[in-house]
């Protein structure tokens, strides 16, 4: 996980939800920040834990992850190919 491109192989054959995660050290590895706000906005916090407790729809059973994050992901990784 410390290679951008081996970052960018498991990214195109992640799961969406996955993809986030993969986004999301990427744009620490390569040290740019991402520029959609929307985006960045999602990443950042759409998984921020506020309690003790996390309850969240079992990623594999339910697509979570709109299209267009999944595109605006798209997008960042090819950016840094």
């Amino acid at each position: 996980m410390s290679n951008k491109e081996n970052l960018i192989a498991s990214f195109d054959i992640a799961t969406d939800f996955e993809k986030i995660n993969i986004l999301r050290i990427l744009s620490i590895l390569v040290n740019d920040r991402i520029g959609d706000d929307v985006l960045r906005k999602f990443i950042l916090e759409s998984y921020h834990i506020e309690n003790t407790m996390t309850f969240q729809l079992d990623p594999e059973a339910f697509n979570t992850v709109p299209y267009y994050i999944i595109s605006a992901c798209k997008r960042y990784v090819d950016k840094h190919r």
